[in-house]
């Protein structure tokens, strides 16, 4: 029982290439013991991007792909594959390494949503342009081939949705950081892109993170008095119909929730935030209620991630010493099923000067 995550202890990483990590040997069943996937890279800031694909095996090897680097870059473990992008280049691994060239440069990516239908959507965010406003390129990659487009408004959010379509949350003017909003469809023509506008009755911080079940997204917002405090939340179910719902939350301020990727059902919302407490606000009555609390060591740290998936909450927690822990527990029962160090991953890493930006479950753990 859980003996992959003891197992990862035993890799003797300064044992490895120059790099630290041995190269993964990509071929058919490269996949079928991974169980977690972990993406890595510089800062756009730094002077060059460079990064890594980290996986880990059942039990508890590392291997690694090279890449040229995205900051924020983002990893999706789907259709048998896991993609990710660099960049250049939209990627993805599994039995082969695939790699689309995107046409121009990108720096900073925002999301990657891989749809059920084959299609991939990246979100970049391109930055201020020439004439004050802001800018997001969209890419689309879908039959070898990727189409960027750009969108003229600055996107909060983003999630895939049940019906193909990546619904985001904007704002309405491209040089506002607050409500109005618009509801996007990015996967459509970009004349045919905006669904709906919603312009809240008080002042709020905007989403950071959204999810969308059958063709709704659900995010929340934090209502602020005139100086910015946060005063209340509120959970808003935007259907893709443009029809908006909005529900005051109880029990509920910070505007930092959910703070990572959260999942979302036809009854609630369920996510953590900024700090490592998972929440689930009920949409019939809003309140919410405290799932658990991860007791993170390094909230604020840049590698530090949280990831929900098949009713286990992975926790990758850095701390500002640099130690580095994973943590996965079961949503239902609160029970810790494996905590295991990575610290020499993670110095690895370090000492290239990345930091892990996001992490894909391949597949629950055996015997788990």
């Amino acid at each position: 029982m859980r003996t992959w995550w003891a197992l990862l202890l035993l890799v003797p990483l300064a044992a490895c290439g120059s790099d630290g990590l041995p190269r993964a040997e990509v071929s058919d069943g490269f996949l079928d013991d991974k169980v977690v996937a972990l993406t890595a890279s510089t800062a756009y800031d730094d002077g060059r991007l460079r990064g890594q694909v980290v996986f880990v095996d059942a039990k508890g090897r590392l291997s690694s792909v090279p890449t040229a680097g995205m900051d924020n870059g983002r990893i999706v473990a789907a259709r048998g594959r896991v993609f990710f992008s660099d960049a250049t280049r939209e990627r993805s691994v599994g039995a082969t390494t695939r790699a689309t060239p995107r046409g121009r440069a990108e720096q900073v990516q925002e999301a990657l949503h891989v749809l059920r239908d084959g299609r991939r959507v990246s979100v970049y965010n391109v930055g201020f342009t020439d004439d004050g406003g802001y800018r997001f390129d969209v890419a689309t990659t879908a039959g070898g081939e990727t189409e960027v487009s750009r969108v003229p408004h600055m996107i909060y959010a983003s999630a895939s949705c049940a019906d193909d379509r990546v619904l985001a949350v904007a704002a309405a003017s491209p040089d506002q950081d607050t409500g109005p909003y618009l509801l996007l469809d990015l996967t459509a023509r970009p004349e045919k892109r905006v669904l709906g506008r919603w312009s809240p009755s008080m002042r709020t911080e905007p989403p950071v993170a959204l999810a969308c079940d059958g063709s709704t997204a659900r995010f929340t917002v934090g209502r602020t008095d005139g100086s910015g405090v946060v005063t209340s939340s509120a959970v808003v179910s935007w259907a893709s119909s443009g029809s908006v719902r909005v529900r005051p939350v109880r029990g509920l301020k910070d505007p930092e929730f959910p703070y990572w990727t959260p999942v979302s059902d036809s009854r609630g919302l369920t996510g953590a935030d900024a700090t490592g407490r998972v929440w689930r606000v009920e949409y019939a009555d809003g309140v919410a209620r405290r799932v658990l609390d991860l007791n993170l060591k390094g909230p604020g740290n840049a590698s530090t991630q949280v990831v929900l998936r098949h009713g286990l909450v992975y926790a990758l927690d850095v701390d500002d010493a640099g130690r580095a822990e994973l943590v996965v527990r079961d949503l239902s029962t609160r029970a810790v099923v494996a905590r295991r160090s990575v610290d020499q991953a993670f110095a690895t890493l370090a000492d290239d000067g990345m930091s892990v930006t996001d992490l894909a479950v391949v597949r629950p753990a055996p015997d788990w």
